[in-house]
């Protein structure tokens, strides 16, 4: 019976607490995120979409979040033009 307890235990996930700012993709939605805000009690981020269009989208799990680790060229480019233009 231990035997199986440590399987179960070995294939639990383990779910990081994401940070502010972090870029991440997140299951069923498209696109490439940056956390604008963590819950801490439930568990959950807020997301703003990176590039195109200033979609939020709120209350993700962190279960579904991939750590993404830059973004591309492209991603970049548009962030800093658009950053570079705003008032």
């Amino acid at each position: 019976m231990a035997g199986i307890r440590q399987t179960i235990h070995m294939t639990a996930r383990q779910v990081r607490e994401p940070k502010l700012g972090e870029v991440v993709g997140a299951s069923g939605h498209r696109g490439v995120f940056r956390i604008i805000a963590i819950n801490s009690a439930s568990r959950t981020a807020d997301l703003k979409l990176i590039g195109g269009t200033e979609t939020e989208i709120c209350g993700v799990p962190w279960t579904t979040l991939t750590q993404k680790s830059r973004e591309d060229a492209n991603q970049a480019a548009f962030r800093v033009a658009r950053e570079a233009t705003k008032d």
